[in-house]
This record gives structure tokens, C-alpha cells and sequence, in this order.
């Protein structure tokens, strides 16, 4: 196994220890929480709103939202797309 997978996957275990430790994701209160002290009530989402509308088993959709003019807004104007490498 290359040494890059070890660190990722060390990477990722520490990534997901805080996020357990921190209390971090959806409660049963329907409440997101994360760092910085990020608070989410979903329950304010308008209706009809899921938050796994966009998951499937062989897919997940991303919206990105930007400028459309500036220094960055050029490239992103012709939007993009990201294929995983897996």
C-alpha cells in the first residue's frame, strides 16, 4: 500500500475523532452543529427541502455558487466539473 493511503487514512480518522468529540453533525433536535460555533436549525429549511436529495448510490451533486465577475468569476462562469478518481 503506498504511504500516501496510510496518511490519508490517518488524516481522515483524526478528521472524524473531532468531529465525535466535538459533538459535531445533525443532533436528534434536528440541529446542525460545527466548529467555529456553527449552528443550523433544520428545521427552518423550507419545506420539501432533504438533505440527501442529492445522494445516491452512485452519485452525489454539488451545487457551487460564486461570483460571475472579478478575478475568479471568469473561469467559474463556464462552470466546472469534478469526476472522482475512485
Amino acid at each position: 500500500m503506498p504511504p500516501w493511503i496510510d496518511a490519508w487514512a490517518t488524516d481522515r480518522q483524526q478528521a472524524v475523532d473531532r468531529i465525535i468529540d466535538n459533538g459535531w453533525g445533525v443532533g436528534d433536535d434536528n440541529v446542525l452543529r460545527g466548529p467555529g460555533g456553527l449552528v443550523v436549525d433544520l428545521g427552518d429549511c423550507p419545506s420539501g427541502w432533504d438533505s440527501m436529495a442529492s445522494v445516491s448510490d452512485d452519485e452525489i451533486r454539488l451545487a457551487l455558487v460564486s461570483q460571475e465577475s472579478g478575478n475568479i468569476g471568469p473561469g467559474l462562469a463556464y462552470g466546472c466539473q469534478v469526476t472522482s478518481m475512485g
